[in-house]
């Protein structure tokens, strides 16, 4: 049962981790950084519990500002750098 539940794996990540890879280091960090700020862009969950969890570090409630945007954009372009660092 896991074959079959890899192979959507396989013929998705295998060719794209191939890609990167192949990219020299510079490229890879530049693409990591635009995955980055599209995820911040699109993966709007994921950003409201990075800034909730900040509002947690920070003790505060406010909206977020012009800092704590800053501070999730950068750790989603870390997250994908680390991520691409891996393969």
């Amino acid at each position: 049962m896991t074959f079959f539940k890899n192979i959507p794996i396989w013929c998705y990540w295998n060719p794209v981790a191939f890609i990167v890879r192949s990219l020299p280091a510079s490229a890879v960090y530049l693409l990591g950084q635009a995955a980055g700020r599209a995820l911040f862009h699109l993966a709007s969950g994921k950003r409201n519990a990075y800034f909730c969890e900040l509002r947690k570090i920070k003790g505060t409630n406010d909206r977020p500002d012009v800092e704590q945007n800053r501070i999730v954009r950068h750790a989603f372009r870390n997250l994908i750098c680390n991520e691409l660092e891996a393969l």
